[in-house]
Order: structure tokens, then C-alpha cells, then sequence
């Protein structure tokens, strides 16, 4: 692994989906400020990094668009509904384990047949529209 691929590694584990300057960065992974600002240029023009700002820099880690970003609250109330709809709509009903716990042990089972990521995300929608009024 290169100096570059490893200063990358350590951004995405410690830094996720924080802003931070180069010189947060150079301390993070054991380089000078000079050298970390050039290996962090060279992955905002792969395309890994976003670089905003002047004096200073400030560099994040560039995620995957999603289709959902423009909803108000997607980063922030609606995260977690948001993360299980992307989910219901990924993995098919039939296919998906649930675990269900009760007084007994958990025990996993299928979805029941009339669930369906259609209507599951027609709920998660009218819940939101109703806890909005």
C-alpha cells in the first residue's frame, strides 16, 4: 500500500463524515503538512475527496449520491427512516430475514407474504406526511 492509498485508509476510519484541514490530517497519519497537501490533492483529482474553502482547506471524504440527498432531513431526522427504505428497496421481501423477539428466544423467520417494499414504503411516506402537520 502506498503512501497516498494509506493516508486515504486512515481518512475513511477516522475522519468518515467530518471536515477536516490538512494539518488534522498530516497529524492523523504521521506526515508533514507539505507532503500530506499534496497526496490530498492528488485524491481530490481521482475524485475521493471534496475540497472546499481557502485558508484554510478543508477536505471530506466523497460519498456516493443518493437519490434521496435533496430531501430535507436526509442527513439528519429522516437518516435512519431513509437507511431502511434504501434497504427495503435493495434486498426483495421474500428474501429477507427478520428477527423477531418475543418472551422467547429470537427466532428468525420470513416476512410475511402481503409485505411488500412498496407498501412499506408507502407507510414510512404517510408517516412522515402525518408527524409533519
Amino acid at each position: 500500500m502506498n503512501a497516498i492509498e494509506k493516508l486515504y485508509t486512515v481518512l475513511v476510519s477516522q475522519f468518515p463524515n467530518e471536515r477536516i484541514t490538512t494539518h488534522q490530517a498530516a497529524e492523523a497519519v504521521g506526515l508533514t503538512r507539505g507532503v500530506t497537501s499534496s497526496y490530498l490533492s492528488k485524491l481530490e483529482k481521482q475524485g475521493k475527496l471534496l475540497k472546499t474553502g481557502t485558508r484554510p482547506v478543508f477536505w471530506q471524504i466523497k460519498h456516493p449520491q443518493s437519490a434521496f440527498d435533496d430531501l430535507i432531513g436526509a442527513h439528519g431526522s429522516l437518516s435512519h427512516d431513509l437507511q431502511h427504505v434504501i434497504e427495503a428497496i435493495v434486498y426483495p421481501a421474500t428474501d429477507c430475514q427478520s428477527s423477531s423477539l418475543g418472551q422467547r428466544a429470537a427466532v428468525n423467520q420470513r416476512w410475511p407474504k402481503p409485505f411488500t417494499t412498496k407498501r412499506f414504503v408507502g407507510k414510512l411516506l404517510m408517516k412522515q406526511q402525518y408527524s409533519a402537520t
